[in-house]
């Protein structure tokens, strides 16, 4: 779709400032092109983007960039007319009003670019209004798929010298080092996976992955509402599974110490309705957001999340669970769509720098097995999740398969992955009429 006839917003003095900078000194070349990632697409003027491409074509030559080099390689490609001709890439060695100022050419011209690229997509967000068969629903998609990807490209830029990037880390580890916290992330609730993985960490993705009934969403809002009302950190609960209502009970149940099943039946007495009452008046400014979304996209997620963090950093993000979020472009294989959904999460949690709990299925090859205490090998339907997973943990319960089992109401937490440190394994209790965790023999 083409934009409105009107000029989109450039420099061109800023433009050729950066070329010309780029032809007087290979060091701000590198700089630009290595460092600052500047693209021929940043350019507004076309002849531009095309000196640019070909500097960037010379350098995987081999070849140094002055006037001459680039006019011979723009004549070898039949693209000198384009760039102006020969003239034209003489007179750019002559545009740099100032070499010491080329950080801020950089930034005129990549802010400049960003606009352009908001403009062109809510000009074609305007066009798709008018497509037959838009509905306000697919159009918001839409615009939340680009808004994200303009957002991705947008800070997609990491490189950091490493002088910089130690800097950093010092400052950190002495903050850290002044803290009276014993446990670097955001705590559990159970000290004996806060001290395993080190609480939950920015940027991390954690896997729980165990077969149906064993308690994986469970488990889960164990963690997010000791987050949210214990460390106070804000929690986005995205549940594909379960309702809000069912969340919603099961948050009541554990908190007034009602059992579920007389919640669903609205079996409740005076003492019920006066526990439910405390239960929500504690749950009162609790930074918890619910995402009650049956269909959902990596993409989808990540813009809602990038728009709570706008007004409050999140503390975590619980997905619930991973095979049932909808890949954004199925080619009908089942393992690459769910390692690009596993993927996507992992690059949500570097971009927020927020951990992210993904829950998943395991194959149903553990229930074939003499011993059905899962391994790595059994995360069903992609590889990928266990490469992408900074920690993966499973449940297993031995009651589940055994009605006889001389371990009633015990779940094993298996770590069978740990990338920043120890795995093992240790028990905790389960109140099934709760559908609560418990540290063991409490």
């Amino acid at each position: 779709m083409s934009t409105p006839a009107q000029t989109l917003p450039h420099n061109l003095q800023a433009e050729e400032a950066l070329l010309g900078a780029a032809m007087l000194s290979g060091v701000l070349f590198d700089r630009l092109a290595f460092v600052e990632r500047l693209e021929p697409r940043h350019f507004y003027r076309g002849r531009h983007a095309v000196v640019w491409q070909a500097m960037l074509d010379l350098t995987r030559q081999g070849e140094a960039i002055d006037a001459v080099t680039l006019t011979n390689e723009l004549t070898r490609t039949g693209k000198l007319e384009q760039a102006g001709g020969a003239v034209g890439v003489d007179n750019l060695a002559g545009a740099v009003p100032s070499v010491a100022n080329f950080a801020s050419y950089v930034g005129i011209v990549r802010d400049l670019a960003t606009i352009r690229d908001v403009l062109t997509a809510t000009y074609e967000i305007q066009a798709a209004v008018s497509e037959p068969g838009a509905t306000g629903e697919s159009l918001v998609a839409d615009f939340q798929t680009r808004a994200f990807a303009l957002g991705t490209v947008a800070s997609q830029d990491r490189a950091v010298a490493l002088d910089v990037a130690v800097g950093r880390e010092l400052q950190r580890l002495e903050e850290a080092s002044k803290s009276d916290r014993d446990i670097p992330g955001l705590t559990t609730g159970f000290d004996e996976l806060d001290r395993m993985l080190g609480g939950f960490q920015p940027g991390n993705l954690v896997i729980l992955a165990a077969r149906p009934a064993m308690g994986k969403t469970a488990m889960a809002m164990n963690w997010a509402e000791h987050i949210a009302f214990s460390e106070r950190a804000p929690v986005l609960f995205a549940s594909l599974e379960m309702s809000e209502t069912e969340v919603v009970q099961r948050h009541l149940s554990a908190h007034a110490r009602i059992s579920t099943q007389r919640l669903r039946s609205a079996d409740l007495n005076d003492k019920d309705w006066a526990a439910l009452m405390r239960a929500a008046q504690h749950a009162d400014g609790v930074p918890y957001t619910l995402l009650d979304e049956g269909s959902l996209t990596v993409t989808q997620l990540h813009a809602k999340a990038r728009a709570i963090s706008a007004k409050t950093p999140l503390g975590v993000i619980v997905v619930d669970y991973l095979q049932l979020m909808q890949p954004e472009r199925s080619n009908g294989n089942r393992t690459e769509d769910v390692s690009a959904m596993s993927r996507g999460l992992k690059i949500m949690a570097r971009d927020l720098n927020v951990p992210v709990v993904a829950l998943s299925q395991l194959s149903r090859k553990v229930e074939d097995r003499a011993d059905r205490r899962p391994q790595l090998a059994d995360l069903r339907e992609s590889g990928q999740i266990e490469a992408d997973a900074d920690a993966v943990l499973m449940l297993y319960r031995d009651d589940y398969y055994e009605p006889d089992s001389e371990r009633p109401g015990e779940t094993d937490v298996l770590v069978r992955k740990n990338r920043h440190g120890p795995t093992g394994e240790f028990i905790l209790g389960f109140d099934p009429g709760r559908v609560r965790f418990r540290p063991h023999n409490t």
